[in-house]
């Protein structure tokens, strides 16, 4: 259900959860209505800049503490941010007494008259989302990159652009499953990378994940396009339900149409017309290496031929691009030994196509954090297989990760295992088990937000922080 800035201006409203998203909406709304009554509801005391924030705002009501979801049901608009499940009680309870339950995103989606590229997926989405916007700004157009990437990555406030956008305007939209659960409106065009398990203590199952996954398309227009990661079966599940065109990606062999990777050596737009050679997988590989990395360019390809971007300005988009932080970096070599960053794998199967790109290279990996149920089989399997001298295992989850390994080694030798608490004593163990010439990989496969660190990002840093500062020092 949308609604309209009349409707805003008419009705009470509260903004739930006043964190990044919930920050944004304010900053919007009090632009638009610099006198309208806004409620707003945290759980924890509002930080320095929240307070900066609303201060001197003389219309604004805090409901702040372990009661603040109470309040919900006493407005006619609740905006409910990301973190806060769909069917919270509280929230259930506002709808039950008439309240209009959206978020950000459908509040965008619904003023926005430009079109929409919205990105999700489990892994790949930041990667894919600003590669698009990437190729966007080197064919000259006007790209905004907005949505579940954060300002740190280049990212910006949804509602906060449209103030400046043109007629021009296309915005690039990186979608959260989350942001997608509830939602009632779709984008223009929709990007379904692969799905695997994850976020399943706020989705409760992975039927309920894939189908707040599944919104992206799900209120898609006949006109409207779905390109998809046809290696993945449940991403080639939904593209059987969608009422929108459809275009296929594959790394693994030809489709009639859309893009794929033809004898692991070219990538190939294939349409009605014919077939186009678009890109080296050489040249591809120079900025962004691997087979998973494949399949975030892939569909940034077809996204970029529906908008008719020519070939020239999708290479240059591409070689031009430069890997995000966390998200598999290359950190230096110190004391003879490569470090890669990957903090932002939260999957096992993240971690796995990781090492599936460096190996047989890895020396050691890094692994690790907050235990949410995922099976650790595979990963086993995987380290085994490749030879992996020394693992370095963060609770609570390294402990899982070992007793796979011990499960599947069978006669074969374990790699050593250390067990640590931190991060400078996680980067000191690589560099006296890590063997030299080799890469020690920070590929947690397992979240880290609600453990050792606020976020993935923060991981991220201490990482990259001890590496540089023990390599210097040795």
């Amino acid at each position: 259900m949308s609604v309209t800035l009349d409707e805003i201006a008419r009705r009470s409203l509260v903004i739930a959860g006043f964190g990044v998203e919930g920050r944004d909406l304010y900053r919007y709304l009090r632009t638009r209505f610099p006198d309208k009554g806004l409620a707003i509801a945290e759980a924890q005391p509002l930080d320095a800049e929240a307070q900066a924030l609303i201060a001197g705002d003389r219309h604004v009501v805090a409901h702040v503490g372990g009661d603040h979801l109470n309040h919900l049901g006493d407005y006619e608009i609740v905006f409910r941010s990301p973190g806060i499940p769909l069917a919270h009680p509280a929230i259930q309870g506002a709808r039950a007494r008439g309240a209009q339950v959206m978020s950000q995103t459908a509040l965008f989606l619904a003023l926005c008259q430009r079109p929409v590229i919205g990105v999700t997926g489990t892994k790949g989405k930041s990667t894919t989302t600003a590669l698009i916007h990437a190729i966007l700004a080197a064919a000259g157009r006007e790209p905004y990159l907005v949505g579940n990437i954060g300002p740190d990555l280049g990212g910006e406030s949804p509602l906060l652009t449209l103030e400046r956008a043109t007629g021009r305007a296309v915005f690039v939209y990186e979608l959260s499953s989350f942001q997608l659960e509830g939602l009632e409106v779709s984008p223009d065009i929709a990007v379904l990378l692969d799905v695997v398990p994850e976020h399943l203590d706020h989705h409760a199952s992975f039927d309920t994940y894939l189908g707040a996954k599944e919104n992206i398309t799900r209120f898609q227009r006949p006109r409207d396009w779905l390109v998809y990661d046809a290696t993945s079966g449940a991403a080639s599940a939904v593209a059987g339900r969608t009422r929108a065109q459809t275009m296929p990606c594959r790394v693994d062999g030809p489709v009639d149409r859309g893009v794929f990777v033809e004898d692991g050596a070219r990538v190939v737009f294939a349409a009605a017309f014919g077939r186009e050679n678009i890109i080296d997988v050489a040249d591809v590989a120079r900025t962004l290496p691997g087979r998973f990395n494949l399949r975030n360019v892939l569909p940034a390809v077809a996204v970029a031929r529906i908008l008719s971007i020519e070939t020239a300005a999708i290479v240059r988009g591409i070689t031009g691009f430069r890997p995000l932080r966390d998200r598999f970096e290359e950190v230096g070599t110190f004391r003879g030994v490569t470090f890669y960053n990957a903090a932002i794998a939260t999957v096992p199967e993240a971690t796995i196509a990781h090492l599936e790109t460096l190996a047989p290279r890895v020396g050691s990996v890094i692994l690790g954090g907050v235990d949410r149920g995922a099976d650790y089989t595979a990963l086993a399997r995987r380290i085994l297989a490749d030879g992996v001298a020394a693992v370095i295992l963060f609770p609570d989850t390294g402990a899982r990760i070992r007793e796979a390994m011990e499960k599947e080694a069978g006669t074969r030798r374990l790699p050593q295992c250390v067990h640590v608490t931190g991060m400078e004593e996680a980067v000191r163990a690589a560099f006296d088990v890590t063997p030299s010439g080799s890469i020690c990989l920070h590929s947690p496969a397992s979240p880290s937000r609600g453990g050792l660190w606020k976020s993935y990002a923060d991981r991220g840093a201490e990482f990259r922080a001890w590496v540089t500062r023990l390599g210097a020092s040795g």
